[in-house]
């Protein structure tokens, strides 16, 4: 049976709105088919990914254990962000993230730096991947970066606003500190 495809304006829905709705279609396929590919490839972008954090001189505050730790969690989390196209559990896995290593002096150059990283590590796989097929390497890449850059806001505000909260707290206690040695007449 042959399927017939009925024009947008026959059904009443403006082009524009059909135009969009296929793009849409057609960025989610292609966003699918980029997910199949770092799952498949997840050990090898992840150590690649790894080994240009440590050549980067970030996270240098933590272990290189604590880093694969990160890093696959982060990966997953990247992910899993790219597939479903929601960001609430990426925002809250940087609050946690945030939360582990904001007291061990993380800086919030190195956050943003290892997600840009990232970012770049599974854009370079997609040119390996695609190298002979140049149209398909730029539909991908459409579909892909408007969600990367996503991704790496949505990460790097989570950890500014986790780190000013942190800070905002450290403040408050410093200052119930000092009330409390004032009272007490300690020295601070």
């Amino acid at each position: 049976m042959q399927k017939t495809k009925i024009a947008s304006t026959e059904l009443g829905v403006p082009a524009s709105y059909a135009a969009d709705l296929e793009r849409s279609e057609r960025t989610s396929e292609l966003l699918r088919e980029l997910v199949a590919h770092l799952r498949q490839n997840r050990t090898l972008l992840r150590e690649e990914w790894v080994a240009r954090i440590s050549e980067a001189r970030l996270l240098t505050a933590m272990t290189q254990e604590e880093i694969f730790n990160e890093a696959t969690s982060v990966y997953d989390s990247y992910v899993a962000a790219l597939e479903t196209g929601t960001f609430e559990a990426l925002q809250a896995y940087a609050r946690n993230l945030s939360e582990r290593i904001i007291p061990r002096g993380v800086e919030t150059h190195e956050v943003v730096g290892i997600v840009l990283l990232l970012r770049d590590v599974l854009a370079r796989s997609l040119f390996a991947k695609y190298q002979t097929d140049f149209k398909k390497l730029n539909q991908i890449l459409d579909a892909y970066e408007p969600a990367a850059n996503r991704i790496a806001n949505t990460v790097a505000v989570g950890f500014v606003q986790e780190r000013s909260a942190s800070f905002a707290s450290s403040r408050r206690q410093s200052g119930n500190c000092r009330l409390l040695c004032c009272r007490c007449g300690s020295a601070c």
